[in-house]
């Protein structure tokens, strides 16, 4: 059984644990599979809208989805979360990740 598999498997155990379909997610935009991973880690956010790693790298998933516009936002809003959380350093990674996509969506700062 690969990892996958048993991440998959313990979703389906307990679909209302965040923090393993983050794990899932997280594994499956490392595998190459960006698409499959976006609804895991919406789900996430929805069952934990306070854990700003999620957003980071649903952002991720939906650039590498060809989704840029959809990344922008849900990075501005996991910049909202870091901020109340106190995740400054997961703050920061997504102001970098949203400064480089801002100009392929023909935006200049």
């Amino acid at each position: 059984m690969d990892d996958l598999e048993t991440l998959h498997e313990l979703v389906a155990a307990e679909p209302d644990d965040y923090f393993t379909r983050f794990c899932l997610g997280k594994a499956l935009i490392d595998a190459g599979r960006a698409g499959d991973a976006i609804e895991q880690l919406q789900q996430c956010i929805e069952l934990n809208r306070d854990y700003p790693v999620a957003h980071r790298w649903l952002g991720v998933a939906l650039q590498q989805d060809g989704r840029a516009e959809e990344a922008r936002r849900v990075w501005e809003e996991g910049m909202a979360v870091a901020d109340r959380t106190g995740l400054i350093q997961t703050g920061k990674e997504m102001g970098v990740l949203l400064r480089r996509l801002r100009p392929s969506l023909g935006e200049h700062d």
